[in-house]
């Protein structure tokens, strides 16, 4: 199977930006840029029928290109953090790729998301699109070849859905997630025409239904065991306001004051291919609500804490804190290094399975 998607790839994937939409009767319309595997734009009805993007994305599909944010991208070959990027696990002592801070992020400072994906436009269509990955050996200090295939299909019951394979030929730690930002309220396109301005989502209803989640320490590493989130900032099992509290939270916890905010894993079981609720997020503003279920042992939670404006080509792009938030559905960060994560490693002749679906409905 690697063999044959080599000989493709060479005669068929061009370095060029290809969109993808897909659409339904509903008025769901969700777009894809095959750079980065990215969703680009998702708009949804509200409660009055009034169509609103609610991702996170440039009005340019060119600034992708020098994105620092992961817009919307598919994150690997190992999502979240690895400490230094060094891998010391089952006598294999690995050194991947790090970025200015010394860590190792999202797959590397060429990962994934900096990549371009081949669109296979043989199967896809206005509700199913179709992407593939070719990872060579040593790509950002990862041992093996690796195939990735993504595949996102929109149903007409406002189900969007994501679900993604991939095989190896030589062990290396592997797991992806999904990195879109989002603001139910709807949310304009970064422009660089002029200071665009955005509100946060902290009126955002937020429920997260884990009783655990993974404490960090000073590099923002997980530390040994997972924490209960009880009397603590992390508790989103009754649903609650993003923003209560908050300053008086940052002012008295150190797990937000040393992340600026929300950027913890919380824990979901894993039962085989079954999906799990990782997250319900409502807004009282437009009414839509979104609920993001998948197969994988973590999802993280990140409230755009540190989103800024960002020169792009010598344009400035206006981006503000807070105004957008991520949850990332995904194997526990710094994995390979940790006995208690499941779905850290990928072996040759494994397929890996990773789903999410992301299902929308309206709140009158």
């Amino acid at each position: 199977m690697i063999q044959k998607l080599k000989s493709r790839t060479a005669v068929s994937l061009h370095h060029e930006l290809h969109t993808h939409t897909l659409s339904n009767a509903s008025g769901m319309r969700v777009s894809f840029l095959n750079y980065g595997a990215r969703m680009v734009e998702l708009c949804v009805p509200d409660r009055h029928g009034e169509r609103r993007n609610i991702v996170l994305g440039y009005s340019d599909p060119n600034a992708y290109l020098h994105d620092p944010f992961y817009l919307g991208a598919t994150v690997g070959r190992y999502a979240n953090r690895i400490q230094a990027g060094r891998v010391r696990c089952q006598e294999i002592d690995l050194q991947l790729a790090t970025d200015e801070t010394g860590e190792h992020l999202h797959g590397g400072p060429l990962g994934f998301d900096s990549q371009f994906w081949l669109i296979d436009e043989s199967v896809s269509n206005h509700q199913y699109l179709r992407m593939t990955l070719l990872s060579p050996s040593g790509d950002q200090g990862y041992p093996g070849t690796v195939l990735v295939t993504a595949e996102y299909q929109l149903s007409e019951d406002s189900i969007l859905s994501l679900s993604m394979t991939a095989h190896t030929d030589q062990k290396t730690p592997f797991g992806l997630s999904q990195h879109s930002y989002f603001n139910l309220d709807g949310i304009f396109p970064i422009s660089n025409q002029s200071a665009r301005k955005a509100g946060n989502t902290f009126d955002h209803l937020v429920t997260l239904p884990s009783d655990t989640f993974l404490s960090t320490g000073p590099d923002q590493i997980p530390l040994a065991h997972a924490s209960p989130v009880d009397q603590t900032p992390m508790d989103f099992r009754r649903e609650r306001r993003l923003g209560e509290q908050f300053d008086h939270f940052m002012s008295l916890d150190s797990q937000l004051q040393r992340a600026k905010g929300y950027d913890h894993c919380w824990c979901y079981p894993v039962k085989n291919t079954e999906l799990t609720t990782n997250a319900v997020v409502a807004s009282p503003k437009s009414g839509i609500e979104l609920t993001v279920r998948s197969n994988q042992p973590g999802a993280q939670f990140y409230g755009g804490n540190n989103l800024k404006p960002v020169t792009i080509n010598g344009q400035c792009y206006y981006v503000h804190p807070y105004e957008a938030f991520c949850i990332e559905p995904q194997s526990y960060p710094n994995g390979p290094n940790r006995c208690d994560s499941p779905n850290a490693w990928l072996l040759p002749g494994e397929q890996y399975e990773f789903s999410v679906e992301w299902v929308f409905r309206v709140r009158n």
